[in-house]
């Protein structure tokens, strides 16, 4: 792979599964990781490796990865893309043994098992489950509050008296007709709603039936339904995801960013989790999320997959006002109904988010990793016409809350990106509160004074984040120094603030500059000029949060913190140390006269 290094740094650490193919873009391995970045940085360390994984990161070309929620989640992925690729450097399983589900039969009165290999006409499945015991103990909680039964048919259909379930209060004995199929359906329907993550249906249903029950005075039923309830509520859910084994569910997440869209769509097929697929269409400035998916999805499914592959739902991330007519024009081009929505049940929000951060993840490596930061910083050389290469950028950004706590931030752009290094921060002061130009002149000539008379590295392009007054502060300072050679840029933000609107004005330059949203150049002063905002916000919060927990005491000469607590202590608090007077305050031991007059001078 080609800057393994920069796309080892744009790791997220967070659990996934990660996918290696070769020049032919064949799939080599598959594997899952708590944390992606750690994970994968292990396979190109200089020494350790064994003969099978040298051999493997050798024909490495690429490396791919899905963003899960967890870590069941994960392994669930990982073992479907291996069932489904066989990748040459996976162990591959000789039994094929796959995830357990649970499975609710069509029976009169159905019964509820663990399977691993279900049939889509046997009933409804619901799963898959990371591990046979998460299985088993969502069995023995839905035995406890449904009492469903899970006998064989053969055992069910020749019993004369009912089992020990029964005895335990674990089954209502439909065997020996100890419960009608009509209430037998109750129960079922809740362990259902159960197993889709619907608890608050159920429990709204069973809170009526409980104040119903407890007017007539039967309180004991009343009491089981309220037990049930607290059961309920304070239930983790334990289960990967609550879908129908016979439904091909698409879960669809749209990101925009820096002009550039990100549109996500994670495949869940018959129940199972396949992954995800992000694409980058282009479009016109101007149009709202809404628009660009509708648009986006009557052309993704324009040519229809294979049967088998054909979503019956589709889950979006953002209300579509049209859904009808695309809901129509899918039923035309599939011939089977389609759903579109945006309101889903608990287990597919889990997959909107993992598909929006999918989105957001593989976006900001389009966005990033496209070109190298040297690369970079030529576009931008030549999107301003510069005469001079850049290998250098310091950016300046002003943080303050109505004049509060300034700080002034400066970050540091080279050829190998972010140099954290050389970032610094200015505590200004001595100036009228909420004057950013003199905030800003003030930070410049404090940090570029240092560095000429340091002989220090001096930049290439100075970037301030304003407009053209901003600018002009910038190239007063710069004048006064001495140095006039350093290439000035403004960048001020455009209308309503929306990314891709800004506006560049270059000291020296005829006009103002206006780069195409999508332009490499523009999103790299974009993420400068924000990586600076972020920077400065940090140390201005920083500080804000010192002066709101500070002491006025603190600033007083010759009152240091021992001094401070025995103030504090011996008038009980700051209030009581501002009533006293000279006198009293000359009583606190180690406070003489002439330091008590000073304090309450400086207090009052």
């Amino acid at each position: 792979m080609e800057d393994i290094n920069l796309f080892l740094s744009s790791l997220p650490t967070l659990p996934g599964v990660y996918r290696m193919l070769d020049q032919n873009k064949k799939l080599l391995y598959v594997g899952k990781a708590k944390n992606l970045k750690k994970r994968i940085s292990s396979y190109f360390k200089s020494s350790g490796l064994d003969v099978k994984t040298s051999s493997l990161v050798k024909q490495i070309s690429n490396i791919e990865f899905t963003l899960v929620n967890s870590e069941s989640a994960a392994l669930l992925l990982e073992n479907n893309c291996i069932k489904k690729y066989r990748p040459r450097y996976n162990v591959l399983l000789k039994d094929d043994k796959t995830y357990p589900c649970l499975l609710l039969t069509r029976h009169d009165f159905p019964r509820l098992d663990l399977t691993r290999n279900p049939k889509k006409d046997c009933g409804q499945v619901f799963g898959p489950f990371p591990s046979v015991s998460v299985v088993r103990d969502c069995l023995a909680l839905i035995q406890k509050l449904f009492k469903i039964r899970q006998c064989s048919d053969v055992f069910f259909k020749n019993r004369s008296r009912p089992c020990l379930q029964y005895q335990i209060n674990r089954c209502t004995a439909p065997c020996v007709k100890y419960v009608s199929k009509e209430d037998y359906s109750k129960q079922v329907a809740h362990a259902r709603l159960f197993l889709e993550g619907k608890n608050n249906d159920i429990i709204n249903e069973l809170s009526s039936k409980m104040e119903i029950l407890s007017s007539q005075k039967k309180y004991e039923e009343a009491a089981f339904h309220r037990d049930t309830i607290a059961k309920l509520r304070s239930l983790q859910q334990k289960q990967v995801a609550g879908s129908s084994y016979s439904i091909n569910v698409d879960i669809v997440q749209i990101y925009q960013h820096l002009g550039r869209v990100a549109i996500t769509i994670v495949a869940l097929r018959q129940g199972r989790l396949l992954g995800h697929k992000t694409h980058f269409p282009t479009v016109p400035s101007g149009l709202d999320d809404e628009q660009i998916m509708f648009s986006f999805l009557s052309q993704y499914y324009l040519r229809p997959a294979s049967k088998d592959q054909r979503p019956s739902k589709v889950v979006v991330g953002i209300a579509l006002a049209d859904k009808k007519d695309l809901e129509q024009y899918l039923a035309d081009i599939f011939k089977h109904k389609v759903k579109v929505t945006s309101r889903c049940h608990a287990s597919y929000k889990e997959y909107l988010s993992m598909a929006l951060a999918n989105a957001k993840s593989d976006l900001s490596r389009k966005l990033n990793d496209s070109l190298s930061p040297g690369k970079r910083l030529f576009s931008l050389q030549q999107a301003l016409a510069l005469p001079e290469s850049i290998s250098r950028i310091e950016c300046f950004d002003i943080s303050h809350t109505q004049g509060k706590d300034t700080v002034a931030s400066c970050v540091v752009f080279t050829k190998d990106g972010c140099y954290k290094s050389d970032y610094r921060r200015f505590t200004i002061s001595g100036i009228t509160p909420g004057d950013d130009y003199a905030a800003m002149s003030d930070a410049l000539e404090r940090r570029y004074t240092k560095l000429k008379d340091s002989d220090s590295i001096l930049p290439d392009l100075l970037l301030i984040d304003g407009g053209r007054g901003q600018l002009k502060q910038a190239v007063g300072i710069m004048n006064k120094l001495g140095l006039s050679e350093i290439e000035l840029l403004a960048i001020a933000k455009g209308e309503g603030r929306k990314p891709g609107l800004e506006t560049l004005f270059l000291y020296g330059g005829a006009s103002p500059v206006r780069l195409p949203a999508d332009h490499v150049a523009l999103h790299l002063l974009q993420e400068i000029r924000d990586e600076a905002h972020r920077f400065a916000i940090v140390g201005h919060r920083s500080k804000r949060s010192k002066s709101l927990l500070a002491s006025p005491l603190d600033d007083i000469e010759g009152v240091g913190a021992v001094r401070r607590n025995l103030l504090l202590r011996y008038f009980g608090g700051m209030q009581g140390v501002l009533q006293a007077s000279a006198i009293d305050i000359s009583k606190v031991p180690g406070i003489s006269l002439v330091l008590a007059e000073a304090i309450y001078k400086e207090l009052h």
